[in-house]
């Protein structure tokens, strides 16, 4: 039901008023932030992996793919201080980690991580490698740049392709090729997601507490991953099960 509220956009009014016709049983508005504030993050995280391997499944004979890894900011309309005593609007980041078929043009949010904004880029992304693995390029602009950071990704199964801070000496250079090339041909399609995060959800989050922020902000994947489900079963259904679409079965 969260999910659900989160990709319509709706209040926790909103969420009260259609939960008797979606749920079959009335639910009050201030039970909804509870349970938002209650349920664990693992939990919509998982639920974002889960429609990506829902995806994968569909789009398994479309295999040639890349990986990309970027963060943006979720404005929250708190104000806090600086450690220079500046006063500033406090901001949660979403990390992610997406799956872009190459082929299709389909962007895919494989996993997510919601944190405060003193979380730095290259953190996030350890946190989230465990939960992803295979093949291929794994693309990431200058905050992944790093020793540590490249030897996670290729312990994962993949090759970095990570835009160095500065000049690479020989010996790393050798052992880490960078493919400027390809990185300004994949990189920029991780921009694509948050613009479309932007646009439907403006990327800001009402909710007050750190918790419910995090679930708000992990959210805010499952959508984008909602919208490239829909992209995938037109697919299936249009190009390899050679069907006509018909919208009513969408």
């Amino acid at each position: 039901m969260h999910a659900f509220r989160r990709h319509k956009g709706w209040a926790y009014r909103d969420t009260e008023s259609a939960s008797q016709i979606l749920l079959g049983f009335f639910i009050d508005h201030s039970w909804v932030g509870r349970t938002l504030k209650r349920i664990p993050p693992i939990y919509f995280i998982k639920a974002v992996q889960m429609i990506a391997g829902r995806i994968k499944a569909l789009l398994v004979k479309y295999a040639k793919t890349a990986h990309i890894v970027d963060s943006t900011g979720i404005t929250t309309g708190r104000k806090t201080i600086s450690k220079k005593g500046n006063e500033y609007m406090y901001f949660m980041k979403l990390h992610i980690i997406i799956k872009y078929w190459l082929r299709l043009g389909i962007l895919v949010i494989v996993t997510c991580l919601a944190t405060g904004n003193n979380v730095q880029d290259g953190t996030g992304m350890r946190r989230m490698l465990p939960d992803v693995e295979g093949d291929g390029n794994f693309f990431g602009d200058k905050g992944y740049s790093g020793k540590r950071n490249r030897k996670k990704i290729r312990q994962r199964g993949f090759t970095p392709q990570i835009k160095p801070k500065g000049e690479l000496s020989k010996k790393e250079a050798e052992k880490n090729p960078f493919n400027n090339d390809a990185y300004k041909q994949i990189r920029g399609r991780i921009e694509c997601v948050f613009g479309g995060t932007t646009t439907r959800h403006d990327n800001k989050t009402k909710c007050r507490l750190e918790a419910t922020r995090q679930n708000d902000c992990n959210l805010y994947a499952f959508s984008h991953n909602l919208q490239a489900l829909k992209q995938a079963l037109i697919i299936k259904i249009t190009l390899i099960w050679r069907q006509p679409l018909l919208t009513h079965n969408l």
